[in-house]
């Protein structure tokens, strides 16, 4: 089998298509002229904004953007720091809190999307990305080397929480100067209805919120370590490994 063929088709494959898909719901969603109306108040530079600003989108394009940069350079990966194992680690644990908080959070809150559109778009930005990130990370990644836990709790842990931290003062401070700006914002104060601490049991909805994030980020961070550590004791971990060091010494 020619694993390099595969990882780069994998990268390019779903990458191209998750830009694809968010591209088309941005624009379909400004096609929408009854929805940009009612909820945007026909301002599409607000419409926009609330598009880029969320922690889905972010964490997409992350996904996204590795994905394909990845592809085309594969042959640097975990040779640079945005190709490297731990920034890939913190965006495939990033796109992993995206997908528990909307399929087992925002669901059930506010229902499955209604739209043929909206649906598809779901199933790849919730769905179909963090899977493939997660797998391609944990099972595929070149150049992976062993990490310990240890190592992950006491010094790279704190980095990929401070990436979500930032993400959530950013969304706060955004809300209360929504919320002092009166009417025009009113449902449009913040992303995510927990972080709205000025709705009844607000503060609690905020607090349970930042507590189950960051037990998910660990987690997240720890587990996907652990795994990682696993993989590339494996026989066909290592066959690709030995595979790659033969082709760059052709190319040399």
């Amino acid at each position: 089998m020619n694993y390099k063929a595969f990882k780069i088709s994998y990268k390019l494959i779903f990458g191209i298509n998750g830009f694809c898909i968010l591209l088309w719901a941005y624009i379909s969603g400004m096609l929408n002229l009854d929805y940009i109306t009612n909820t945007y108040n026909g301002n599409y530079q607000l419409y926009t904004e609330e598009f880029i600003t969320t922690y889905t989108f972010l964490s997409n394009i992350l996904v996204i953007t590795w994905l394909i940069y990845s592809g085309i350079f594969h042959k640097n990966e975990n040779k640079n720091r945005f190709q490297s194992q731990g920034y890939a680690l913190a965006i495939s644990t990033y796109i992993s809190v995206t997908f528990i908080v909307y399929n087992f959070v925002l669901i059930p809150v506010e229902g499955w999307p209604s739209s043929a559109s909206d649906q598809a778009t779901t199933i790849i930005d919730h769905m179909v990305n963090p899977i493939v990130m997660v797998v391609y990370f944990v099972f595929f990644m070149e150049n992976k080397t062993h990490v310990s836990l240890k190592e992950i709790m006491k010094n790279k842990f704190i980095y990929i929480w401070m990436g979500t931290l930032a993400y959530c003062i950013f969304a706060m401070v955004r809300g209360e100067l929504r919320f002092a700006s009166g009417e025009y914002f009113k449902d449009l104060l913040y992303p995510y209805f927990f972080l709205n601490i000025h709705a009844h049991l607000g503060v609690v909805w905020f607090v349970m919120a930042f507590i189950g994030i960051s037990g998910m980020l660990l987690g997240f961070s720890v587990l996907y370590t652990f795994a990682s550590n696993r993989m590339i004791k494996k026989p066909y971990y290592q066959k690709m490994a030995s595979e790659g060091l033969n082709i760059a010494e052709k190319s040399e």
